[in-house]
């Protein structure tokens, strides 16, 4: 008996007895001439990352992808290395610098990798400017993370330059307004433009963190706040003209926030307008829409008045011509909006547009009556 029967033979012997397997290499794993079969799926998973010195001789330069304009930011060369390469993927000028100061070691950062692969080689040289070293956060924590740290930042004593990293901490990218310096302190440090901050930061803006909490499960996207943001401004903006504080502006904006999401994935990616919305709550007298077995009925004065103020119980403010010009404006896009708004049923029509004249009404009332008084002050200054 050949010694391959005989151990197949004790390992069955001792599996019957519940003893431990005696495992060999299965004769499918070898070619005709006993050889072991080369593996046809190669692992390319990184083994393990250190940080030590490596001849300079033996480092080669990778240039199956172009070298980055850009100098790399890495305190050390960037080296893939497997049992039978050694490639430099990023940092090449640190190596040629060591080079020329007549150094033969350099310390460098090692990505260890157990098969090597030009392909796998270049994927890392792209991934390494692109793909973070701890992986991708989530867009909301992605805004949640640049407000804190420009809060952070802001509270900070110290001037924000000093965190500048490998930007320009002098001269035009820099001025003497705090809050900009900070915007291009986050920019640097976060590889993004100052636009991209400002829209983080805006993105962020009377959402709390309960709320943010349910969009980083949720996982919502860049486009879905892209989405929200135009009812987002539109809420906060009109909230701010009815006095609401701070706290009360961010607990109606992140409640609506979940409700804009939800319509999001269930509309196909796609958020009512809130204009019609805030709109109503803001000019109309706050009556019900008429019911929808009846005519919408409109009843306008018999005669206009122009000697008669705008009712006080409006809560719209002091009747000026800033005011006057505000609401009206807000008329105007309500019906924009509900004339390229399709889904909505003429029966719908018909109730905003009563309730839209009925304030038109009332602002001419207002119209009329500053109108009157600016003649009556006109009349006795001629006199």
């Amino acid at each position: 008996m050949d010694l391959h029967s005989t151990l197949t033979e004790l390992e069955m012997d001792q599996n019957s007895r519940g003893d431990l397997k005696v495992s060999i290499q299965d004769e499918t794993d070898q070619n005709s001439q006993g050889e072991l079969i080369k593996e046809t799926n190669p692992n390319f998973t990184t083994v393990r990352e250190t940080i030590e010195e490596l001849e300079i001789a033996e480092i080669e330069h990778f240039t199956g992808i172009p070298d980055f304009a850009e100098t790399t930011r890495s305190l050390n060369p960037i080296i893939v290395k497997s049992p039978t390469s050694c490639h430099c993927i990023d940092g090449w000028e640190i190596i040629e610098n060591a080079h020329s100061q007549g150094k033969s070691k350099i310390a460098c950062f090692i990505i260890h990798i157990p098969n090597y692969s030009e392909t796998e080689i270049a994927l890392r040289k792209v991934a390494i400017r692109t793909m973070p070293q701890g992986g991708r956060c989530t867009y909301t924590e992605l805004i949640r993370n640049a407000r804190r740290l420009f809060e952070m930042l802001t509270a900070s004593s110290e001037n924000p330059v000093v965190f500048g990293h490998g930007g320009a901490r002098k001269g035009s990218n820099y001025t003497d307004n705090k809050d900009d310096n900070i915007r291009r302190v986050l920019a640097d440090r976060l590889g993004k433009s100052v636009t991209t901050i400002n829209k983080y930061l805006s993105f962020d803006k009377y959402i709390d963190d309960e709320t943010k909490g349910i969009l980083v499960e949720s996982k919502a996207e860049k486009s879905f706040f892209e989405s929200a943001q135009v009812n987002k401004r539109i809420l906060t903006k009109n909230l701010r003209d009815d006095g609401e504080s701070d706290d009360a502006i961010t607990s109606k904006v992140s409640e609506k926030m979940l409700s804009w999401l939800q319509e999001f994935n269930e509309n196909k990616e796609k958020i009512t307008p809130v204009l019609y919305e805030i709109y109503e709550s803001e000019v109309t007298d706050g009556s019900d829409t008429a019911p929808a077995n009846e005519s919408c009925k409109i009843d306008l004065p018999q005669k206009f008045d122009p000697w008669v103020p705008a009712e006080e119980s409006e809560n719209a403010g002091p009747a000026t011509e800033e005011n006057i010009r505000k609401k009206l404006k807000k008329i105007g896009v309500a019906q924009v909006v509900s004339a390229n708004n399709k889904s909505k049923t003429l029966q719908e029509l018909a109730n905003e547009l009563r309730r839209q004249i009925s304030a038109m009404t009332k602002l001419f009332q207002s119209v009329m009556y500053l109108n009157n008084q600016d003649q009556t002050i006109d009349n006795k200054e001629k006199r």
